[in-house]
């Protein structure tokens, strides 16, 4: 069997499957990506410090916020019949405070509730030694916030994990966003972005926000 329109038009590479940068339909994503990484920025006004541009990845530094000082947006391309998605994945990394790092490993992730729609969304202790059970209870709770809950089911967010790794002392937060992702339909040919609006780049940035203040 003769190889496929996408098998053709999109060779993957590198962690999050991304497409030869010389293919059309991928620059034209990553001129999305770069439109909502625009969108953010301006949404948070003069905190935006710096900004470094590669394909189909983008990563903000910042400036003026407590925790946080840098956002990472990148797409995961993903190949369905007739379409291809341009998944887009934030992360931030964040320095544990001093003393409060845990001895191992530690990871969180978000159990979403709800069956037709989200509905509620819960942390769940995934990872953990028994030496810092304590310290894990305690980011628990505060991961609880209804702040950092509303945020999540107001953006929609995905995926969402927060995970400590002891060999480099640093926690990082990662989650999907269904707002900012693209899709590039074949039928007819068309690129569809879910524009983010400045309200919901702000409430991303507050989730980022509070979140990172759980673990630092």
């Amino acid at each position: 069997m003769g190889a496929s329109f996408f098998e053709k038009a999109f060779t993957p590479h590198g962690p999050v499957g991304v497409a030869a940068s010389s293919n059309f339909i991928t620059r034209k994503a990553d001129g999305k990506l770069g439109f909502v990484a625009d969108r953010i920025s301006c949404a948070i006004g003069g905190r935006l410090e710096s900004r470094v541009d590669r394909f189909l990845d983008k990563t903000l530094m910042l400036e003026g916020f407590v925790f946080i000082h840098c956002l990472r947006l990148r797409y995961r391309v993903e190949n369905r019949f007739f379409a291809m998605l341009f998944d887009l994945l934030l992360e931030t990394t964040v320095a544990p405070g001093k003393g409060r790092a845990p001895q191992g490993a530690m990871r969180f992730e978000v159990e979403l509730k709800g069956k037709m729609f989200v509905t509620g969304a819960e942390f769940l202790l995934c990872r953990c030694g028994e030496d810092d059970i304590e310290r894990a209870d305690e980011i628990l709770s505060l991961l609880g916030s209804d702040l950092i809950r509303d945020r999540i089911l107001a953006l929609d967010l995905a995926d969402i994990v927060i995970s400590y790794d002891p060999a480099q002392d640093i926690w990082a937060i990662r989650c999907r966003s269904n707002i900012g992702s693209t899709t590039w339909n074949l039928i007819p040919p068309l690129m569809q972005l879910i524009k983010p609006r400045d309200g919901e780049c702000v409430k991303l940035m507050e989730f980022f926000e509070l979140a990172a203040s759980c673990v630092a």
